[in-house]
């Protein structure tokens, strides 16, 4: 049983290691921002990269209502505006954006 234990604690460290070395994005500015992202989307395949950007429009495109804009006159500032997208990928790995994009994709599909 202790040996059982050692495996699956090893086994859960290795993933979570591995978990660790993937780049993330950083928004604490816009330049670190966009380093960052450009190191996350670049440690993809060119087919992953494709999948990226789609998921990555989905985010930032995300609760942004089109009809506030047009009808009721709210419109954000273009520095508030860049901040709240960066906002959204702050930490994210490329993974966790592809998994975060399909969520978003799932979700606007099923409404009417």
């Amino acid at each position: 049983m202790t040996h059982g234990w050692r495996l699956a604690v090893g086994s859960a460290l290795i993933l979570l290691a591995a978990g660790c070395d993937a780049p993330r994005v950083d928004s604490s500015s816009g330049g670190a921002f966009e380093a960052s992202f450009q190191g996350v989307r670049n440690s993809l395949s060119d087919a992953e990269q494709q999948a990226f950007d789609s998921a990555v429009q989905e985010i930032a495109l995300e609760g942004f209502a089109l009809d506030d804009l047009l009808v009721h006159g709210v419109y954000p500032s273009a520095s508030d505006l860049a901040r709240r997208v960066r906002d959204r990928f702050d930490g994210m790995t490329a993974d966790e954006i592809l998994a975060q994009g399909e969520r978003v994709r799932s979700r606007r599909e099923l409404e009417p």
